[in-house]
């Protein structure tokens, strides 16, 4: 035969804990209740509020970021290389082909 294990009460400690609902524990020691069903929902709405909170927050930074952002500059010039630094900073001789 298997035995159930009795819950410990959080108040006094003793193994007195009855079910006397489907969500609702009662400790007969010391009379401690508890309804475990409306801390669950209690911490779900909270839990979904900090997350709207948050997403909202997101949003809210990148709509700022891309409406104050530095433009896309659009320039279609091509880069021609006797004008890039790199390129001139220190003079090259060539040989001439024989």
């Amino acid at each position: 035969m298997e035995s159930k294990s009795i819950p410990e009460c959080p108040r006094c400690g003793r193994h007195t804990i009855v079910q006397q609902s489907e969500s609702r524990w009662t400790c007969l020691n010391c009379n401690f209740s508890k309804d475990l069903s409306r801390d669950r929902v209690e911490e779900s709405e909270s839990g979904g509020l900090l997350t709207a909170i948050v997403l909202t927050g997101v949003l809210v930074a990148v709509t700022i970021e891309v409406a104050y952002g530095t433009p896309v500059q659009k320039d279609n010039n091509p880069i021609e290389p006797w004008t890039t630094p790199a390129l001139t900073s220190a003079p090259t001789a060539i040989a001439p082909s024989r």
